[in-house]
């Protein structure tokens, strides 16, 4: 297998290459890193087949589904151009972009398809909570406030994506494994048994380790649960309502500090910062010759371990060692004392560009001090220092992440390394 890494700003982007030359794109980064980087490279990796067989997005959140969506907008582009063509136009010029590799498939569970819920009343729920998260300015609900935001943009993101793959456009299954004749509202394992979905894209045997039925019934839940604990409509129109008062007083000169901030407001209601996990990521592991890659989204541990413990090489005590894992953003303070300490690799991929944080620095911590049985390991970062506005916050904290690890891999002296992408790819051969 071959596996690509592209700089794509606060999300992710990587391309999949099996040994007879299938190809998979998973997540595709922001818009702006697709227009900047991927899309011009895509083409001339994917080589002479000229296809994706499959476009995964391992969880609705704009920086994975953004790139997705101009992808699809560019396919749509060249194909009107070429349709005209066809019919003996000759005046319309040829699109300005790179033509994308035709695309065969899309693996995506909408978040508002998990939920069962209205799409527009969705959003509108987490962009409110968004500002009840703003209005608190407590520096510790930035990465909430962040996964929020990301989270209800992805929303219309993702039912963009559903319509350019309708028939009358585009004509991409989605949800379509290969040997099934239907398109999967949701992509997801039994609940029962120690069956997991498994299908193979060329020589590249895919196995889908959550979610499972019950994995996402219990989104639904806590989804209710949260819904009816938090009254988001009547909390958003208190702080509609003092905001408003507030904005009366800096008018007229009786306040000394932004309107906006509410920090020091009693009637803020206790908040723990987080929504509950908005979506069951696809957790896929990949395999060819031997060699195992495993990629995943914002997944809860919980969930991670249910499918790991499916795998017939698994065990509690062994864990299981894997060549390359995507590691995914910790998601509260507790999340990686609860990520399995025994799903190790040799290449860990971590994806982000400082934003809200991430990288986080405990994320290296976990790496350096998994258990390796001896066996030497490497960082591989989406985001070098040098492409960040060198005032910014990112620039700051990937600067001090990268000092971070550099010194790790000086302390574990031959035992662990690292490797930033300088240009704007870098393949890892195995």
């Amino acid at each position: 297998m071959q596996l690509t890494l592209f700089h794509a700003a606060e999300g992710s982007c990587f391309l999949l290459k099996s040994r007879d030359q299938k190809h998979m794109l998973c997540n595709g980064g922001t818009a702006a890193s697709m227009r900047q980087v991927t899309r011009k490279n895509l083409s001339d990796l994917v080589g002479e087949s000229g296809e994706l067989d499959y476009v995964y997005v391992s969880h609705s959140d704009k920086c994975r589904l953004e790139g997705v969506q101009q992808l699809l907008e560019d396919a749509l582009e060249w194909k009107r151009f070429d349709q005209l063509r066809k019919s003996g136009d000759r005046f319309t010029k040829q699109p300005a972009v790179p033509k994308p590799p035709k695309i065969n498939g899309i693996l995506h569970n909408q978040f508002s398809d998990q939920l069962s819920m209205d799409t527009e009343k969705a959003e509108k729920l987490l962009l409110k909570f968004v500002e009840i998260l703003r209005a608190a300015a407590n520096p510790d609900f930035e990465a909430a406030l962040f996964k929020a935001h990301n989270t209800a943009l992805a929303l219309s993101q993702a039912q963009r994506i559903s319509y350019l793959c309708e028939e009358k456009l585009l004509n991409i299954p989605q949800n379509k494994l290969p040997g099934t004749k239907r398109n999967k509202k949701i992509l997801c394992g039994k609940s029962k048994g120690n069956d997991l979905v498994s299908f193979d894209v060329g020589t590249i045997t895919i196995t889908l380790l959550s979610p499972n039925k019950k994995d996402i019934k219990e989104v639904q839940e806590r989804w209710e649960k949260w819904q009816s604990k938090f009254n988001i409509e009547k909390v958003y129109e208190q702080i509609r309502q003092q905001i408003t008062q507030r904005l009366n007083k800096f008018e007229r000169g009786r306040a000394s500090k932004t309107p906006f901030d509410l920090s020091d407001w009693h009637g803020m209601p206790e908040l723990d910062a987080s929504a509950p996990d908005p979506v069951a990521s696809l957790v896929f592991l990949f395999e060819e010759a031997g060699k195992r890659i495993i990629l995943m989204g914002d997944v809860t541990p919980a969930v991670l371990m249910k499918g790991l413990e499916k795998l017939p090489d698994y065990s509690k005590e062994d864990g299981l060692h894997v060549d390359v894992l995507k590691f995914p953003h910790p998601s509260c303070e507790n999340y990686l004392h609860e990520f399995p300490e025994n799903l190790t690799a040799d290449h860990y991929l971590m994806c982000g560009d400082g934003t809200a944080g991430q990288p986080a620095k405990t994320v290296v911590d976990r790496i350096v001090n998994s258990p390796t049985k001896n066996k030497s390991r490497k960082i591989w970062l989406s985001t070098h220092v040098d492409h960040l506005p060198i005032d910014s916050p990112r620039h700051k904290h990937m600067k001090e992440l990268t000092a971070y690890i550099q010194n790790q891999c000086e302390v574990k002296s031959n035992k662990l390394e690292y490797e930033v992408i300088e240009d704007e790819f870098l393949t890892l051969d195995l």
